[in-house]
């Protein structure tokens, strides 16, 4: 398979109950990460780009060194199917994704400026936000230890060392489990600011299709 997914809720549901979980779909903000083998786009791959639907809990890994390696011919069709994804999506959603996940994608993959506008425009980063209205940083992990929550299961040098030895599952697994982090974020709405410690209210930072889809993403479990 070119990619493997899990949808939380069968999409084909015709009942009158399932009617405002199938129109929420059409308003969806797309979480999402990379893992790469390096961090110059022009030296290094795009290794495996997995994503959640905020709305619908439906995931989708992208794996692209796994493609690579073991059916090259496909990669344009993974990749048009990933493009699709992210020009459908309302919203997209990720951490530092402004400034290295989006140009990243940009370079590796030769996507066009008008692309590129249009997914930056429309991505809510709690780590861009942070760096224009709060003038500082942190990382993933010291963002989940200041809110109480479990920290990421390993690191961007491990995948590195988990694609070159082809353990195509565990790297899957490390990309989702951080767009699983970003949805628990997001699911809290207000957050400790690391190095402030002032309220963090991720309902003035996200786009509007993310919280008044409250009712649909408590119905289908993805918070």
């Amino acid at each position: 398979m070119l990619v493997q997914m899990c949808i939380s809720f069968d999409l084909k549901k015709k009942s009158k109950e399932a009617a405002p979980q199938l129109a929420a779909l059409a308003r969806k903000m797309l979480v999402f990460d990379i893992e790469t083998m390096g961090l110059d786009a022009r030296k290094h791959a795009v290794t495996v780009v997995s994503t959640k639907d905020f709305a619908s809990g439906a995931r989708v890994n992208y794996e692209f060194a796994r493609v690579r390696a073991e059916s090259p011919h496909l990669i344009p069709a993974l990749l048009e199917e990933m493009v699709q994804a992210f020009e459908e999506a309302t919203s997209l959603c990720a951490f530092n994704g402004v400034r290295f996940d989006i140009p990243f994608l940009a370079t590796s993959f030769s996507l066009d400026p008008g692309t590129v506008a249009r997914w930056v425009l429309k991505t809510s980063d709690i780590l861009e936000s942070s760096r224009l209205l709060h003038g500082s940083t942190f990382s993933l992990d010291l963002l989940c230890k200041t809110n109480g929550m479990p920290t990421k299961i390993s690191n961007g040098l491990q995948a590195i060392v988990m694609a070159g030895e082809r353990r195509w599952q565990d790297l899957r697994e490390y990309c989702a489990d951080d767009v699983a982090i970003l949805c628990r974020l997001y699911c809290m709405k207000n957050l400790v600011h690391p190095r402030s410690q002032k309220n963090i209210d991720l309902q003035e930072w996200a786009h509007k299709d993310c919280y008044p889809l409250e009712t649909q993403t408590q119905a289908t479990g993805v918070c």
